[in-house]
């Protein structure tokens, strides 16, 4: 088994949830006035917010989850999981 394979076991029980707060936070965009002046950047930001704010509400008190708070990432199930935002520079290269 895989590392994406392993991911995709752990998250499968949370799936539903995950899937509400991604909708719910794209919604809440949405609803943003003035969003079109706005650059990608920002809506990148913003939206990520919006995702981590949800799903710290929606996962408060579950002890299967553990949350990281840092600016950056977002509750995951305990096993050893990490959803974190993913900046994507000029040059191609991936960073955190």
């Amino acid at each position: 088994m895989n590392d994406k394979d392993h991911v995709r076991i752990i998250l499968a029980d949370f799936e539903q949830r995950i899937r509400a707060i991604l909708d719910k936070a794209w919604f809440d965009w949405l609803k943003m006035p003035k969003r079109g002046i706005l650059s990608a950047r920002s809506r990148a930001s913003i939206v990520f917010d919006f995702i981590k704010t949800t799903a710290l509400a929606e996962f408060d008190g579950n002890t299967d989850i553990h949350a990281i708070v840092d600016g950056q990432t977002v509750p995951t199930p305990k096993a050893s999981v990490r959803i974190s935002r993913r900046k994507r520079y000029s040059n191609s290269s991936t960073r955190s």
